[in-house]
C-alpha cells in the first residue's frame, strides 16, 4: 500500500504541476495520505511531526514528506529530520536523514550557506556510530535547478535511493524508516537540537592565522569593555589584510560564530535597534543575535563596523520587514 501510493504520486506529479495549485488532489496525497500511512506502518510516536509538502502557493520542484522530532524542530527549514525527497524528474525518491537548508541560507546567504551546510553534514557523518553499511553518504542528486532544491542536495547526511519503477516493498521501506529514526535519535544525543551552532573541529577549517586569532580573542571575555578592546585589536588586522583574506574571513570566521559573539558581548547582548535586553535560554545563557548591515554573502567581509547586536524579533523585521516596520522598531529604541 505504501509503495503503491509513492509510485502513484510520483507518476502523476509532473502532470499535476501544469494544473491549478489550489485544491489539487495530488497535493493531498503527500500532505496527508503518505504521512498518515507512514506514521501508522512505522508506529511513529506522537512526539514526532509527520507531514509533506508540494510547495507553498506554487508547485515545488522537489516535493517531500518528513518525520520531525518536535523537540528538535517543527519545520523542515530548521534543524534536522528524516525525509523522503522526490527527484525533480520524479524517477527516484530518497529516504534520508537531512539538515534544513533555509536556516543556513538565512544566516549566511546562498553561496556561503552551501559551504556551511556541507561542512556540518560532513561533521555529522564523522561522529555517527551507527552501522550504516547499506546507506550512502554521497551527495544526493535530485536533478534540482532551484536554490531550494540545491539546498536539499547539500543537506543530506545519509540516504538510500529507490527507483520509482522498481520500488521496494512496504516492509523494506518501513525498515529503512526505522533505521533512519535510530540514526536521528543518535544524532540528537550527540549534538542536541541546533546544528547551526555546531562546533566544527578546527582541523576541518582552513588553517588561517586570523581565524586562530579570532578564536583566541573571543575566549575569556569578562565584560563589554573587554569585548570592545578585543574587537579593536581584530579590526586593525582586518584593515591591513588583503581582500583575499577578507573573503576567507567571511567563509570561515562567520561560520565559527566567534566574531559575532564578540559583537554581542560588546553590546551586553542588548538590541541596538529597539533597545530590548536579552532573554535567558533554558541553559541560563543570554540570547541575542548578530546582524550584518551589509549582506555577508554579497560583500564577503566580516567587520565590526557592519555588525550590530539585535534581538530575534528585530533581526527578522530588518531582514524581511518593510521600511515602516523597521521604523517602528527604531522608534522603540529611541523610547527605551
Amino acid at each position: 500500500m505504501l509503495s503503491e501510493l509513492i509510485v502513484k504520486f510520483a507518476t502523476n506529479y509532473l502532470a499535476a504541476t501544469s494544473t491549478p495549485f489550489a485544491g489539487n488532489r495530488e497535493a493531498d496525497v503527500i500532505r496527508y495520505e503518505l504521512p498518515e500511512l507512514i506514521r501508522k506502518l512505522a508506529a511513529i510516536p506522537l512526539n514526532y511531526k509527520v507531514y509533506g509538502s508540494v510547495g507553498q502557493g506554487q508547485w515545488a520542484e522537489v516535493p517531500w514528506f518528513a518525520i520531525l522530532d518536535k523537540d528538535i524542530t517543527t519545520s523542515t527549514q530548521k534543524g534536522y529530520y528524516v525525509v523522503f525527497l522526490f527527484s525533480a524528474d520524479m524517477k527516484y525518491v530518497y529516504p534520508s536523514l537531512g539538515v534544513g537548508w533555509q536556516q543556513f541560507e538565512e544566516e549566511y546567504g546562498v553561496r556561503e550557506g552551501r559551504i556551511a551546510i556541507e561542512q556540518v553534514v560532513r561533521e555529522l557523518q564523522r561522529i555517527l556510530r551507527s552501522p550504516l553499511d547499506d546507506f550512502s553518504f554521497a551527495k544526493r542528486d535530485l536533478k534540482a535547478t532551484s536554490i531550494l532544491g540545491k539546498g536539499y542536495e547539500s543537506g543530506g547526511v545519509c540516504h538510500k535511493v529507490y527507483e520509482i519503477e522498481k520500488m521496494p516493498s512496504d516492509e523494506v521501506i518501513v525498515n529503512d524508516v526505522r533505521n533512519l529514526m535510530g540514526v536521528y535519535r543518535e544524532l540528537k544525543g550527540l549534538v542536541g537540537k541546533n546544528v547551526l551552532n555546531l562546533e566544527i573541529p578546527e582541523e576541518q577549517i582552513a588553517d588561517e592565522e586570523f581565524n586562530r586569532k579570532v578564536i583566541e580573542e573571543s575566549e575569556d571575555v569578562a565584560s563589554p569593555e573587554v569585548a570592545k578592546e578585543k574587537i579593536k585589536a581584530l579590526t586593525k588586522i582586518i584593515e591591513t589584510a588583503p581582500a583575499q583574506e577578507r573573503t576567507k574571513m567571511a567563509r570561515y570566521v562567520a561560520r565559527n560564530r566567534k566574531f559575532a559573539e564578540l559583537v554581542k558581548q560588546a553590546a551586553n547582548y542588548t538590541c541596538q535597534i529597539c533597545g530590548m535586553p536579552p532573554f535567558k535560554t533554558k541553559s541560563g545563557e543570554l540570547y541575542a543575535e548578530a546582524h550584518h548591515t551589509l549582506e555577508l554573502a554579497t560583500h564577503r567581509i566580516d567587520h565590526p563596523d557592519i555588525m550590530i547586536c539585535v534581538c530575534a524579533q528585530c533581526h527578522r523585521v530588518i531582514t524581511y520587514g518593510s521600511e515602516a516596520e523597521i521604523s517602528k522598531r527604531e522608534d522603540m529604541g529611541r523610547q527605551n
